[in-house]
């Protein structure tokens, strides 16, 4: 155990911090936090370092009137103890002793309130804890148990006489494991929210044998979806979380929380770069000139604690992936992360890029597919349809689960693609046992399509309607179960033919047809006899 002893007149590793000035607030779209100011301090005295420090709390001005842009931000003042070390899980012992009054007080350690204890009156005490570094140092300060909401007038002042550190060192897991870290692209999804999903809950499909896994909510994660996927194969914790960026996943303690599970040998794979350039939310926005920065930390968090890091760059938005020449804000990111990745040597699964190829190669009236594109009265989830351009559908997240887990078997040697999860190439058989039912409903005359899943699957179907007598085509519908509600168009004919096809990576069956007469309990022609 390291140990420095401040009573000798050491001041090592320790600055004056504060945050002088109020936030300078919205600026161009963007919110500009307090700025930090730091100075060398004294020489401790010979009964130890006089600590003192005090905690603020801000909030900004909702932008527009939207409470999502307010900002709330902690800034914790005063002298502020570093230390270098690995970012891993240190034991710290300091030894304090109190001035001349009693104290409630929190130790934070890094951007986390750690510990709440109590100080008498010329009291020494010895505190001791574990703490789950986030960073290369530990950075440690106290302050008053009391918040000042936009004041500084709550302070404490105390004295450090010692303080030790060591690492927490950890035996490999008895079985191989996958931590998650990722957006709502590739958190867990339930029932009730399909077709929408993410490549995260799909990816035991690939690596647990005979596609047998147990699922259970991973009790670790006080978030709700996180989930635990236990089969033939590693375990899997997805602790995705939809709406997180680099910056809030950690800000949360999310990131050292899964951080505190992980063990050597463990893979982490991490995906976000989706909501860090959302400038109008400042507890999520990361400049793309810091990201690196951040994709840095992270890495270092993994690789300290002899686990590997895998970074996976987020899909391509729909938008970018049906036109050729489209570029967006995400592709800064996506930028960042290749030449990051590429410098530090670390293992790298780039997703973007195989997902923008594999929805390129569709057929164009395909394109919705991987996504969360669906119509009206198709699913209770959305009843009137929904023209999503960043999330997945159950079909995309399947897809996308593939190519990463093809990238985790080619890095590590632990991970294998479980057998008749490569489909064959080609197009799949045709549906089987088609029907047609025409119906009225509130929303005008329907058809109630059903059919049955085609010997070796499929990844979706296309509905194609056409006039039954001359074969002119209406629509070209892709769906991703295996039943279709049409509505009629306007000027339609009465009588319709339904071709539908089972589709595999953008191969076509061959069509099965039905035909159909629309309901006609509307008629005005009187029947004189």
């Amino acid at each position: 155990m390291k140990v420095l002893d401040f009573r000798g007149g050491s001041c090592e590793g320790v600055v004056e911090r504060t945050y002088p000035e109020a936030a300078r607030g919205w600026h161009e779209g963007i919110y500009l936090r307090r700025n930090v100011v730091e100075k060398s301090c004294a020489p401790a005295g010979p009964q130890g370092l006089a600590l003192w420090g005090r905690c603020v709390v801000e909030e900004s001005e909702a932008l527009g009137g939207d409470p999502n842009t307010i900002s709330r931000d902690t800034y914790y003042e005063g002298m502020v103890v570093r230390i270098p070390c690995r970012a891993c899980t240190m034991r710290i012992r300091a030894q304090v002793r109190g001035l001349d009054r009693d104290q409630t007080l929190l130790l934070v350690v890094g951007e986390e309130e750690r510990a709440r204890f109590t100080l008498s009156r010329e009291a020494t005490r010895t505190l001791e804890l574990c703490v789950t570094l986030t960073e290369r140092q530990v950075e440690l300060c106290v302050v008053p148990a009391e918040r000042c909401e936009g004041g500084t007038e709550a302070s404490c002042e105390l004295l450090l006489e010692t303080l030790s550190w060591e690492s927490v060192e950890y035996e490999p897991a008895p079985e191989p494991r996958v931590f998650i870290a990722g957006d709502s692209t590739v958190q867990t999804y339930f029932d009730d929210e399909r077709p929408q999903a993410g490549w995260g809950e799909r990816l035991c499909w690939y690596l647990h044998e005979g596609h047998h896994t147990r699922v259970s909510h991973d009790d670790a994660s006080e978030t709700w979806q996180a989930r635990t996927y236990v089969g033939r194969g590693p375990t899997i914790f997805n602790r995705s979380l939809g709406g997180r960026s680099m910056r809030s996943y950690l800000s949360e303690h999310r990131w050292s929380r899964l951080l505190a599970d992980v063990r050597p040998k463990d893979a982490v794979v991490i995906q976000f770069g989706l909501n860090e350039e959302s400038a109008t939310r400042p507890m999520r926005h990361v400049p793309p000139d810091e990201y690196a920065t951040w994709l840095g930390r992270y890495a270092d968090c993994v690789l300290d604690r002899q686990a590997t890091p895998v970074f996976v760059s987020a899909p391509p938005l729909w938008t970018k992936a049906c036109d050729p020449k489209e570029r967006i804000a995400f592709d800064e990111y996506a930028d960042v992360l290749r030449s990051f990745v590429t410098e530090r040597g670390l293992p790298f699964i780039d997703l973007g890029a195989q997902a923008l190829a594999y929805v390129r190669s569709l057929p164009e009236c395909h394109r919705d597919v991987p996504y969360l594109r669906i119509g009206p009265f198709q699913y209770t989830s959305h009843p009137t349809g929904t023209k999503d351009v960043v999330h997945m559908s159950t079909t995309g997240a399947h897809v996308y689960a593939g190519m990463v887990a093809r990238g985790l078997a080619e890095i590590l040697s632990w991970v294998r693609l479980v057998d008749g999860c490569e489909e064959e190439p080609g197009a799949p058989n045709a549906v089987r046992a088609l029907t047609a039912m025409a119906g009225r409903a509130p929303v005008g005359r329907t058809v109630d399509l059903r059919w049955k899943e085609p010997v070796g699957g499929a990844d979706y179907y296309l509905v194609e309607k056409a006039n039954a007598l001359t074969g002119r085509i209406y629509a070209q519908t892709p769906t991703l179960k295996t039943s279709y509600l049409d509505t009629t168009l306007p000027g339609q004919s009465e009588r319709v033919r339904y071709r539908v096809y089972a589709c595999r990576r953008g191969f076509i069956s061959e069509p099965v047809a039905v035909r159909v007469s629309l309901v006609r309990d509307d008629d005005v022609c009187r029947d004189l006899g």
